[in-house]
């Protein structure tokens, strides 16, 4: 790349800021959750729709796996998130992501939630929200929903 000085390169701050090609849709999915029932079943149907899926107990555990991925320079496209949790709850672990990989999308998930409170917390355009008890079909919906957001965003 040829910059308006004729000078060959390209910052650091152009690539953070440069949409990577082909990864605009969902497909590698961290589901953060201390509910192991709840895990185990979206664990599942994520897999039979074909998507990539790792787990975490808690908002800490999610982010030690988060940045052991991207030591492999790869990233996750979107984190499921429950709101209270052990260790980091829900909005501190959305709060980190937003900083730290603002590329990721971000979808809640949880029984106890004010929803005009996390509407304030999440990025519109790229993340959303979901109640439990959620079935399948209604958290695949969500989930293309965002990767139509991420698409277009993207």
């Amino acid at each position: 790349m040829v910059d308006a000085a004729g000078k060959r390169g390209v910052t650091l701050n152009q690539i953070e800021k440069t949409p990577i090609a082909g990864k605009a849709s969902v497909e590698q999915i961290l589901v953060v959750d201390d509910e192991a029932e709840f895990v185990s079943s979206v664990k599942r149907h994520l897999k039979r729709e074909g998507f990539l899926a790792d787990f975490a107990l808690n908002g800490r555990s999610a982010c030690v796996q988060m940045l052991a991925l991207e030591e492999k320079r790869r990233f996750y496209d979107l984190v499921i998130t429950d709101v209270i949790m052990p260790e980091m709850d829900g909005l501190s672990l959305i709060k980190w992501i937003h900083e730290m990989f603002p590329r990721t999308s971000v979808m809640v998930v949880s029984e106890f939630m004010d929803i005009v409170h996390l509407e304030k917390k999440i990025r519109p355009e790229l993340d959303d929200i979901g109640r439990k008890p959620m079935t399948p079909a209604s958290m695949m919906q969500l989930i293309h929903s965002i990767r139509q957001k991420r698409e277009k965003l993207l």
